[in-house]
């Protein structure tokens, strides 16, 4: 579970509020309750320039940077001001995996944010490397758009922005999400929980309209150079297979455990002989593998992740498997399509 908070400036409205810098201010703090492993913003200029920070500390520390400092001063004059906070469940804990990422190709660019997680994430693609499913997630939006969701398998909600000056919005419904307009003003607050933006917005004596939250399977464009509450809205295609548009791909830092379910192929039984110093009760780590099905070489030092359906990963040759048993510090696995 992570944490999104935010506040956007329609066009008129970036003006000197302290309102809504105390709001985000504020929310640095409350939403550590929703993650304290990472924590990260970025913002929006009315002429389109873009400043990040980010730090792998929970908020509480966040706030004591100079450069946050800068841009909370800032949130009334900028467009917009997104702040994240991580609860790190595929990943480690640093600067790399904190939130947003961008992605850039010449002119063109997306800065974004992510709650949820994609299960079917590789750690590569495209010829490039991913070590957290939301840096891949909005590596695939950025590259195709709406198009890129019928590939996502998961929970998500995101929030990014672009060269053309237009934030956006998009959730599946399975990761609670917030936003509301400012009462008779061109601004939009933001909040992962509707009852957090309630309350930071009475805290800091911000009026707002009624709370809304995006209907599943729709991109929301807010244009930061015109009025927020004319914003677009759009369906997207729900998932519909594989992300890379062939067979089951699975990475190394997938939660097997949580995908549906799976049919096993006639696959042979592979022995992996297990480490019993190294490995846990949801974790089995080895140092002799066999040839796996397909003639997959799985070299020494290989993991298997939670259960009950393992990912045996030799860094670039995923394989799903079950777990058949274990027997005098050998694991009898089955592989799985």
């Amino acid at each position: 579970m992570c944490g999104i908070v935010g506040v956007v400036n329609g066009k008129g409205a970036t003006s000197v509020r302290s309102d809504v810098c105390k709001y985000m201010e504020h929310g640095t703090l409350t939403g550590m309750l929703r993650g304290a492993d990472s924590t990260g913003m970025f913002q929006v200029s009315p002429s389109g320039g873009v400043k990040m920070h980010k730090l792998p500390v929970d908020g509480y520390m966040f706030r004591s940077s100079m450069m946050f400092s800068r841009l909370i001063r800032d949130a009334d004059t900028s467009s917009a001001t997104i702040m994240h906070h991580r609860a790190a469940t595929k990943g480690s804990v640093n600067y790399d995996n904190c939130h947003p990422f961008i992605h850039e190709d010449g002119d063109r660019y997306l800065i974004g944010v992510h709650n949820g997680s994609i299960r079917n994430a590789p750690s590569k693609y495209d010829g490039q490397e991913f070590h957290v499913d939301s840096d891949y997630a909005l590596y695939r939006i950025f590259r195709e758009g709406k198009e890129a969701f019928k590939h996502l398998e998961g929970a998500y909600a995101f929030v990014w922005y672009e060269e053309d000056h237009k934030l956006r919005i998009a959730c599946n419904g399975e990761r609670i999400f917030s936003f509301a307009f400012c009462h008779k003003k061109n601004s939009m607050l933001i909040a992962s929980e509707p009852r957090m933006l309630e309350w930071l917005a009475e805290r800091n004596s911000i009026d707002i309209d009624d709370v809304l939250q995006p209907d599943a399977h729709r991109l929301f464009t807010f244009d930061l150079n015109g009025d927020l509450r004319h914003f677009e809205s759009e369906p997207f295609e729900k998932y519909k297979g594989s992300a890379m548009g062939g067979a089951s791909v699975q990475s190394n830092f997938t939660r097997s455990g949580t995908h549906g379910q799976s049919t096993t192929t006639t696959a042979d039984l592979v022995e992996f002989y297990v480490d019993e110093k190294k490995s846990t009760d949801t974790r089995l780590v080895g140092e002799v593998m066999i040839d796996a099905p397909g003639g997959v070489k799985i070299l020494p030092g290989s993991m298997l992740m939670e259960g009950p359906r393992y990912l045996l990963t030799d860094k670039t040759s995923p394989l799903l498997v079950h777990l058949v048993k274990i027997k005098k510090g050998k694991a009898i696995l089955k592989g799985v399509a």
